[in-house]
């Protein structure tokens, strides 16, 4: 049998992005809310930059923002000016969420 690392099975960061973005660009079009979560905050404001740079419609939730903050981006996704939600799994426990479609682990290797 040929067994390979954890670093052998894991894909690169670009491929697990294009998967992501295939799948964030689906939700937006069938106008579908999503929540990505993240394992820490830089990967959330990555995530969400990178989201951002293609135009595809994502607010950022992690517990550095303030109650009000997450409060606004909130309203954004309730307002349907966006879609989808990039967030740490702790920020989630801090503010409800809206009633999601689809739900991603991004830090799953």
């Amino acid at each position: 049998m040929d067994f390979k690392t954890k670093e052998q099975n894991t894909p690169p960061r670009r491929h697990k992005d294009a998967h992501l973005i295939h799948l964030c660009s689906e939700a937006q079009w069938a106008d579908q809310t999503m929540v990505i979560f993240t394992q820490s905050i830089s990967e959330t404001r990555r995530v969400s930059r990178l989201l951002d740079a293609i135009k595809i419609g994502a607010v950022s939730l992690s517990c550095d923002l303030s109650p009000s903050e997450r409060a606004a981006s909130l309203g954004k996704i309730l307002r349907k000016e966006c879609y989808i939600i990039v967030t740490t799994d702790v920020a989630a426990n801090l503010s409800p969420i809206p009633k999601v479609n689809r739900i991603i682990n991004h830090c799953l290797n």
